[in-house]
Formats: C-alpha cells, structure tokens, sequence
C-alpha cells in the first residue's frame, strides 16, 4: 500500500526536520514555511494530504489563520490537524481547538506518541474511505487515491480504470444469505488484490460493484477471463459465480474519475445480462451514449417544468370481442432541441440516478389530470395504468402524497391503476410493501409487469397480492417460431386462471398471435396488432370513437370476469398434458373432455372466450345466470369454434328438455345441472354437452 501524503507547516527547519525523522518510514512527508505557502499546498491538488502537523506563530500567514482558512473551505472536516507547537499558553491551546485542531503537541517531542496519534487519526478519518464489509476503498476512497495517482504520474494513459459486476448477485443473496454474500464479497476483493492486474488501487463501490485501477502492462486479456468465471465453496456446497467487467483506458485526464468509472460502467453495461462475454472496452462508440446519459441528467429538471414529457396512452382490448378494455401509459420525451429522446435512452439513466421517482409522479398527475376532465364532463373512461419503478416506494413522501390522493380521488379508485415489475417486488421489505396493499385495499388494481423475466417470478405470486399480470412481449413473439414458449404460455395463464389473476399479453402484432391467446383463454392483448401508443388527443379520438359503436368494456371487463373459480380449488380439471394434444377440431376438443376424469366439464357459453378449456371458470361464474341471459347476452365462444352450419343445432339442443344430472364436488356438496347429448358423428362418436343452467332445488 503507498504511503499516505503528510504536510508539516513549520517556520523553523529543525522542527519541520525533527517531524520527519518521527514521520518518514510510513509516510511521505512535504513542507511549507508559513500557512500561505501550505494553503496553497493544499489547495493546487497536486496531491491528497491526510494529515498536517501545524505551527502556530509563523510569519506571512500563522497556523489560527490556516485554520480559519481551512474552516471556511470545509477542509477541516477531511483533514485532521495537529497542532505542533512551542507555544503552550492555556489560551492558545483553547483557540486552536475552536478552530478544528484535533490535537496539540508541545517540545520537546515524544516521538512514539506522536507516531501513534498520527496513526491513530488517519485511521480514523480513513473510515469514510473505507467499505467497512470487504475493507477496500470506498467510492470516496477509491476517487482520491486515483486522483493523486493520476497528478503524480508522467503518463496517466499507461493506467487503465476496470469496473466489475457480479452476475446475479441477488440471489446469491437470497441462496446463502447475507452472511454467505459478504463472505463472497470480501473473497473478490482479496482475489482482485492478488491478481496479475496487481491493482494500484481497489474499492468496492456499493453492491456487488467493484472496481479497480490498474497499469496497462498487467492486464492480460486471457487472464481476465479466465478470472471472471470462479468456482466458490460456502456450507459445503459449489456454486459457480460470473464476473462482467468494463475497461476504460485513460486517455483524456481532463475527465475526472467519476467520468472514468461511468465510461467503464457504461461498457460492461453493454454485455447485458446473457451475454457470455465476460468484458467490454469503452470506446468511441459508446462515447456518444455517455453523452447522451449526460444530457439527460442536465436537461431533466428544465423538461419537467416545462412539460416536455408527454404521456402517450396504449389501448388494451379484450382478445374475444375486440373492444377498449384500458389503457397503459407511456412516457415520451419531446426535446425542443433534440427532438424525440428515446424512452430508452432516459428511463434507465433517471433510474440509475435517483431521478425516475420524479418522473414517475409527474405521469401519475398526468394521468389523473385526464381521467378527472373527462370523468367529470360525464365522457367514456376507460382505466388507465401507470408504472411505477422500485425506487417510489423508498420515497415515503411520494408514497404517502399518492395514497392521500387516492383517498381523495374525485373519481372512482379502479380507473387508475399501478404496474410494478418483479423488481419492485423483490426490493420491498416490511413497510415498503405495505404501499401497494393499501392502494389495492383502496380499489387501485396492481398488475405484475414483464412476468417471466426475472429470477423468481413465480414467488411473486406466492409472496404477493395483485389482480393482474401482464405476460412480457419477450414470450409472446416467439409464439409462431416456438412450441415450447407455447406451452409455457399456456401454463402460465392456466395458473393465473386459477389463482384468480386476469392476464394481459404484451407486444401482440399478427393475427396469429392473437388467434393463439384467444385459443387459450388470455383475456386481454397490448400491442400493434390493435394499436400503437397514442398521444392524448389521439387517444381521445380512439375512445369516442369506440364509444359511438359500442366497443368499450373499460372496468367491466375486469369486474364481471371474476376467474377466482369455484371448481378449481376443490378438483383438478383439464390439465396441462391434455391441452398439448388440443387439435383445434371442435368434435376432437370435446372427445378429448369427455375420457378426461375432469369433474365439471362445461362446454361455452360464458363470455366469449372461457370456452371448454376454461370450464370451471365457465361453472362458477355461469350458474347464476339464467338460460334467457344466456342465449341473449353469452353467445361466444363454443358457437366460434363451431362450424357455422352446427351453430343452430346447438344453440336448439340446449332449449331441449333434458336429465337433470347432479355434479358432486369433492367437498361433497351437490349442484344440479342440465345434461344434453349430442347426436352421433363419424369423427369420434358421441360426447356430452353440459348447459351451465343451474336448476332450482
């Protein structure tokens, strides 16, 4: 480890003389004969000082001046001062400390008690420097060694900067805890020091962030990789952990080292988390993208006051009838020197700085602004869906302020509603996730956003309540090109269904898709196929006009869609095996239901869409209805799939008398239904139609 910097301000030579024969074997020692000479010492930043042993009675400027000097600047809180004096007046000692020393030696010196409170007060000021779990430098830490580095050097360029990242260091967290994660942190950090880099300085920067300051000349590209892959021992079992790093090699010294350490993010960012490569080199290209970050941190606050932001809204429809269900809003950043800013390029930079939470206030207003206009000038509303990033709910100001106004809303609570992604979830502890159960208690519906991308969804549906889940568009596209993405759509709403959450699938842009999540009972589509995100005056258009031909749902296609089934939480039903041998030949379906041991198979009939593989959702909600509202207001689904000519057969078989048959649950208790059978064909024989009329005891 170098030597820390000490400056001995001292008149006399054979003081300052006697201080350094004290001082020299640990550390590298400077002078200044007067305070003037060492303020400007101190204030060039050609090298970080730790310490300042301190004269008081000096020509020019004396040691009290120094002090206040230093007071003023607020130097005095980072740098300890001693006081090195032969003047032991009680008067003198006292105005020293008033002024910040933090301790006073007289003559004749003791050289071993100087030594040892000289170290001791390094120490302790070194604390703020320091990661107090691995013992690096801190980011304080790290950007004054480097900086001192850097001053002192002939050639910065021969230096290279290296930011590393754990790969999924959450759930190393959540496998081994918090113990087993440091344990794992202090191990990287000790490899790092010893490695063939041979760092001139290592810190780690928050997290599982770490990075390091290394000559040119030590790094061998190879053995970089060969290092980003180790294999880790903790309670007696292997895991394997990877390791990305960004490198930005100093060129330009005139960037300060937070630039550095940002540029080398910015090029391990571009590994993205499947990559396999385990580094990335900053360069020219990525340049304009720091600017760019850069850019949007000044301009920020300037667009917020001036309106620049401006929420486009994107429709979603139901998948059977094609009608408004809701909406999500998006934000869009309209520069008036840049132009269009992409969603993607300030989203991430706002989140990573702190920023998002004023951003995402700034569209819920928005939002409510729209809702309340028309709302009160008695126009069509349909709900309408705001994201909310994990960083909200550390703002427990902005979390209050949202709930008081949903309190207070002047129009009804489940017009608005808040999607949050796995990563919100997983970063709420105790009274952090309490926000979003009270904004549900208070009818605002919370939908899980992106399902499927993160490390444990499926454990989101365990450990939390919300109404909705949004299937991220990553699935649906792959939905024509891959049978297995099929089936595990297929899966996912199924368990949806039964745990009584609504699905919506995101990114819907051909007809096949459409076909494929209306087949298997998705409720609600977002994407191009029905509509691109519009601004708000064309969103209004989109709405009247919906509205004028009775194609708005809005909250009742939530509301009447209870899917929390009746048969599902007491038998099993259609499964998963069966649903992969689905042909789409209407006699086929029903055969398939008919040598199932499903108990409760009910064909159609109930809202277009739940059709025979839906049933138990088909039967809880179905018999309260009665045949006439059946006929009149339920023609859907089972009549879509039959071929047309069948469709009046059908529709006259179930008006027919028929048995009364008694479908038992396993909870023993007994609901009487219709039974109808149908005619004979040549296909697969006969099967059975369950009309869901309830029939009175």
């Amino acid at each position: 480890m170098r030597k820390p910097n000490i400056l001995i301000v001292d008149d006399v030579e054979i003081n300052r003389e006697i201080l350094e024969t004290i001082l020299e074997g640990l550390y590298h020692v400077y002078h200044a004969t007067n305070g003037m000479q060492a303020l400007e010492m101190l204030e060039s930043g050609e090298r970080n000082y730790r310490l300042v042993l301190l004269d008081l009675d000096m020509p020019v400027m004396d040691g009290y001046t120094l002090l206040e000097k230093l007071n003023q600047s607020n130097r005095i809180k980072e740098l300890p001062v001693i006081i090195a004096s032969c003047n032991n007046k009680q008067d003198s000692i006292i105005r020293a400390y008033e002024l910040g020393a933090v301790d006073y030696f007289t003559k004749p010196y003791n050289a071993q008690i100087i030594s040892r409170r000289v170290k001791d007060l390094i120490s302790l000021y070194e604390r703020d420097y320091r990661d107090t779990v691995t013992e690096a430098y801190s980011r304080k830490g790290f950007i004054r060694e480097v900086e001192d580095i850097l001053e002192n050097t002939d050639d910065p360029t021969k230096y290279a900067l290296l930011c590393f990242n754990i790969k999924g260091f959450k759930a190393i967290n959540e496998l081994y805890g918090i113990a087993g994660g440091d344990k794992l942190l202090r191990n990287i950090y000790s490899e790092l020091e010893n490695s063939g880099l041979r760092p001139s300085v290592t810190a780690r920067l928050e997290a599982d962030h770490f990075v390091c300051l290394a000559k040119k000349e030590y790094l061998d590209f190879d053995q970089l990789a060969r290092h980003m892959e180790k294999e880790w021992k903790v309670n007696g079992s292997t895991m394997f952990v990877y390791i990305q790093c960004g490198i930005y090699f100093v060129e330009d010294r005139s960037i300060s080292v937070s630039g550095m350490i940002d540029r080398a993010r910015l090029a391990r960012q571009t590994l993205g988390e499947k990559s396999t490569n385990s580094y990335a080199v900053f360069d020219s290209s990525l340049a304009e993208d720091y600017v760019d970050q850069v850019q949007v941190l000044t301009d920020f606050e300037e667009a917020i006051k001036n309106d620049e932001f401006q929420v486009y809204y994107q429709p979603v429809v139901d998948v059977k009838t094609g009608k408004l269900v809701s909406a999500e809003a998006l934000v869009r950043w309209i520069h008036p020197i840049r132009g269009f800013v992409s969603p993607g390029t300030f989203i991430s930079v706002l989140e990573k700085n702190g920023l998002i939470s004023k951003l995402d206030w700034y569209v819920m207003q928005k939002v409510r602004e729209f809702i309340g206009k028309r709302y009160e000038a008695g126009l069509p509303v349909v709900p309408v869906s705001v994201n909310l990033s994990w960083i909200d709910f550390y703002d427990f100001g902005m979390s209050d302020q949202l709930l008081n106004q949903i309190k207070n809303s002047p129009f009804p609570n489940n017009y608005i509603r808040c999607e949050v992604t796995e990563t919100t979830f997983v970063s709420q502890e105790n009274s952090y996730a309490n926000y979003l159960e009270k904004f549900r208690e208070q009818g605002v519906k919370v939908y899980l956003d992106d399902f499927g991308t993160g490390y444990s969804s499926f454990g989101m549906l365990k450990s939390y309540s919300f109404d909705i889940l949004k299937i991220d568009m990553s699935f649906v596209r792959q939905i024509t090109t891959s049978p297995k993405v099929c089936n595990i759509i297929r899966a996912i709403i199924d368990m949806c269904h039964q745990i009584g959450i609504h699905v919506i699938a995101e990114g819907v842009e051909t007809e096949e898709q459409k076909n494929f999540l209306l087949l298997n009972g998705c409720e609600f589509i977002q994407g191009y196929y029905y509509s691109k995100p519009l601004p708000e005056e064309e969103f209004v258009a989109y709405i009247d006009e919906h509205h004028k031909d009775n194609r708005i749902l809005g909250i009742n296609a939530y509301e009447r869609n209870t899917l929390r089934s009746y048969f599902k939480e007491e038998v099993s039903y259609f499964n998963t095996e069966m649903r992969a041998k689905f042909p789409l030949e209407h006699v086929e379906i029903m055969s398939l239901l008919l040598n199932s041991n499903a108990v409760g198979v009910i064909s159609g009939l109930f809202d277009e869409g739940l059709s025979m593989a839906y049933i138990s959702d088909v039967a809880r909600n179905g018999l309260g209805y009665t045949m006439e509202e059946l006929l009149e207001d339920k023609k859907g689904s089972f009549l879509m799939l039959l071929p047309e000519e069948e469709r009046t057969w059908y529709m006259d078989t179930i008006e027919e008398p028929s048995r009364v048959y008694h479908m038992v649950m396993k909870n023993g208790t007994s609901i009487k239904v219709k039974e109808v059978r149908r005619r004979e064909t040549n296909s697969s024989g006969e099967y059975w139609i369950i009309a869901i009329n309830k029939i009175e005891e």
